[in-house]
């Protein structure tokens, strides 16, 4: 039986980023905001909703993988707005946020059709090569 492993190394990088990023936005929340109580909590919880995401898309949840990329927009969208008064920052935040929503898309339509080849590999296969012929062959 032939798999096509469902997790590419993009996506394994993408899960590092977005880790990278929560873990960034608790220690900001927890030690630069710890004056202001409900941006501290604010940035708890969007790290939370980032890890919560990124295991969720490592399991292979669509849902998961969409919501990520819409976030990748929004700091892309972010950084437009932030590049008027902090241009290096800004630029940093929008090519980022660009890069990444746009391979979380590519991944996105590109998984359909990964999927489909499984199936059709897997539906295909030639006689005696899946794992019940084996196990008859070596028990009998």
């Amino acid at each position: 039986m032939v798999r096509i492993s469902s997790i590419r190394l993009g996506i394994v990088t993408t899960l590092l980023i977005t880790m990278a990023l929560a873990s960034l936005s608790a220690y900001l929340s927890l030690n630069i905001l710890s004056d202001e109580p409900l941006y501290s909590m604010l940035g708890v919880l969007t790290s939370l909703a980032l890890v919560f995401l990124s295991v969720s898309m490592y399991r292979g949840k669509d849902w998961a993988l969409t919501s990520l990329t819409l976030f990748y927009i929004i700091l892309a969208i972010i950084g437009l707005l932030i590049s008027t008064s902090l241009p290096s920052e800004g630029l940093l935040t929008l090519v980022g946020g660009i890069l990444m929503s746009s391979y979380l898309w590519r991944y996105r339509s590109r998984k359909g059709k990964i999927s489909q080849e499984v199936l059709e590999i897997e539906e295909g296969e030639e006689p005696g090569t899946s794992e019940e012929s084996v196990d008859q062959y070596f028990l009998s």
